[in-house]
Parts: structure tokens; C-alpha cells; sequence
């Protein structure tokens, strides 16, 4: 008696959730960059309309990356996918959020976050290093914030130690002149073309993701967006299920199986494997299910059961008749 081949467990609850939204299961873990992308688009293509499924669900566990892969792995998955429903499962930050709003639906566990909308930076003169593009507008703003509160601070101490003497613009300017004096070297150090760069980050963010919207209809207000990318105090700040509830329309928790997915691909589930800024393409990207098989035309096999039928009659069969 043969005996009988053992499943594997993750092959069974990925053909459970597949079945069950009769979608794609796909895995992306790691950095969203160039050319993951290219990956992802060349595998939604090359699948066809007869190997694909209705609908998909990516598990996304990211830190972020670059806008431009973002948006062409969003709008890959809206143009060829009726329903694109994202699985939150781990940390999906910075890009991984632009992606989120491409997404008809959200299903968020109670391990996953989603983060504010700002575009990692490559950091001044390092090749590695990446940043925030909140860090350089968040900065300028602490920068002036404290210098204004310095010449305020200094214009009522000249006031109040010359007794009124002075008078209000000769005391600005002693005030100014001083405050100028301790902040310059700070300013100094502030590269226009960083600012700039970090201004530019965050408007590609703001139309790439009112272009995914147009589409998904899933940010819950006008405002919502800006607020993704204004709202936010930090990079990692944590946008669990329930404040996304309160940016996004349709935010689910993951069913039975969906859970069992997740706890079934382990640290792959959860937490991001490998190098971020330079992610390895055949690792990041993993269709867990298989192409559809497409199905065999009714007609044709009528007609092969018709051709059987006559090949089975027998020259002896047909003398009786």
C-alpha cells in the first residue's frame, strides 16, 4: 500500500484563503525598490487572464522605499486584480502605506502598523543611509520655532532690564541681531537642495497616492491623505487598526485562516527579512499560489465523449443491428 504524501502546512492555508476570496496570495518582504517591481509586474503578467485569480491579497511587510516602485506595484495590482485587498501583518511603513492606498480593502492584525505617508531620503553624503522626508521639514520648523521664541524672549528682557529706554525697534534689533548671532552656525549647516529634495518627496507622495485613490476609494475623507503625511510626529509612528480606521474606509481583522497564514510563514510574516535599501527581487517577491489551471472547453469534451462512444461500436455490434 503506498504511503500517503504529507501537505505542507502553508501550501493548505494558502489554498483555504485563496479559496475563500478567490484571490492571489502573495508575499512581499522587504524594501520596496527598483527592481522588485519589475518582478511583481513581470509575474501578474505572465500569469494571463486564465492564471490569475479574481481577486489578490498581498501580505506586505515593509519599511518603506521609493514612491515610484510603490505606485507601479499599486497600480499593477488595480489594473489587473477586480479586488485588491492588502494584509497588514507585521510593519508596512512609508511606501508600504502609499501601496495601502491603493487598496480597496485593509485587513490589519493586531501586529500590524501602517505609518505616516513620508518618502525615505538617501542621507547627505552617505551611500547606505536613508532618512525621513519628515526629518528635513520637521527640523526647519523646530528651527524657526525656537528663533522666534528667542527674539520674543530677548526683545521683553532688553525691555524690562533698560527700564523702557530703548525703544521697540532699537530693542528688536539688539534682540535680533543676538538671536541671528547664536542660530546662524546652525542654519549654515542646512543644505537648500536637502530642503528642497525633502519638499519634493513629500508632494510625489501626495499625487501618487490622490492617483491611487481615484481608483480604490478607500481613504474615509478629503483630508486624509494630508493627514498621513502632515499628522505624525515621527517615521515609525504606529498606525494601528484602529486609528486606520479612522483614515481608510473599509479596514478589516484577519478571519481564522488569514491568521493561520501568517502564523504558518513564521518571522516572514511579521518582520522584515534582509537588506532594505537593496532587497534581493526572487526573495521579496513570492506568489504563494500556484496559476490557475485553465479549465477544459465544455464543447470539446462532448465531443470527445461522442468520439468515444463511436469507436467503442465494433463491426460484429453493428452487423446484429
Amino acid at each position: 500500500m503506498p504511503m500517503a504524501t504529507k501537505k505542507n502546512p502553508i501550501r493548505e492555508i494558502v489554498e483555504k484563503v485563496s479559496a475563500e476570496r478567490d484571490a492571489d496570495i502573495i508575499l512581499y518582504n522587504g524594501g520596496i525598490f527598483r527592481p522588485c517591481d519589475e518582478t511583481l509586474i513581470r509575474e501578474c503578467i505572465s500569469r494571463g487572464q486564465t492564471g490569475r485569480r479574481k481577486n489578490v491579497v498581498p501580505i506586505l511587510v515593509t519599511g518603506g522605499g521609493d514612491p515610484d516602485a510603490a505606485y507601479r506595484i499599486a497600480r499593477c495590482l488595480q489594473r489587473h486584480y477586480e479586488k485588491f485587498t492588502l494584509y497588514v501583518s507585521g510593519a508596512c511603513k512609508s511606501a508600504g502605506t502609499l501601496i495601502a492606498i491603493g487598496a480597496h480593502e485593509l485587513l490589519i492584525s493586531d501586529h500590524g502598523e501602517l505609518g505616516p505617508l513620508d518618502i525615505q531620503m538617501a542621507k547627505k553624503d552617505e551611500f547606505f543611509g536613508s532618512q525621513s522626508g519628515l526629518t528635513v521639514s520637521t527640523a526647519l520648523e523646530a528651527l524657526e520655532s525656537r528663533a522666534f521664541q528667542a527674539v520674543e524672549r530677548m526683545f521683553i528682557e532688553i525691555e524690562s532690564n533698560t527700564g523702557g529706554i530703548l525703544s521697540v525697534q532699537t530693542a528688536t534689533d539688539l534682540a535680533s541681531k543676538t538671536v541671528v548671532g547664536l542660530y546662524a552656525p546652525i542654519a549654515g549647516q542646512i543644505d537648500p537642495m536637502h530642503v528642497g529634495e525633502a519638499a519634493r518627496a513629500l508632494v510625489i507622495a501626495d499625487a501618487y497616492g490622490t492617483r491611487l485613490n481615484q481608483h480604490s476609494g478607500n481613504l474615509a475623507s478629503p483630508t486624509a491623505l494630508n493627514q498621513l503625511y502632515t499628522s505624525y510626529p515621527s517615521h515609525g509612528f504606529v498606525i494601528d487598526r484602529e486609528e486606520a480606521r479612522s483614515l481608510f474606509k473599509d479596514v478589516s481583522e484577519p478571519n481564522e485562516n488569514e491568521l493561520a497564514l501568517v502564523e504558518a510563514l513564521g518571522a516572514m510574516g511579521r518582520r522584515m527579512n534582509g537588506a532594505q535599501a537593496m532587497p534581493d527581487p526572487d526573495k521579496t517577491v513570492v506568489f504563494l499560489t500556484e496559476p490557475v489551471q485553465p479549465e477544459k472547453p465544455r464543447k470539446a469534451a462532448n465531443e470527445e465523449d461522442r468520439n468515444g462512444d463511436e469507436g467503442d461500436k465494433s463491426p460484429t455490434a453493428d452487423a446484429a443491428a
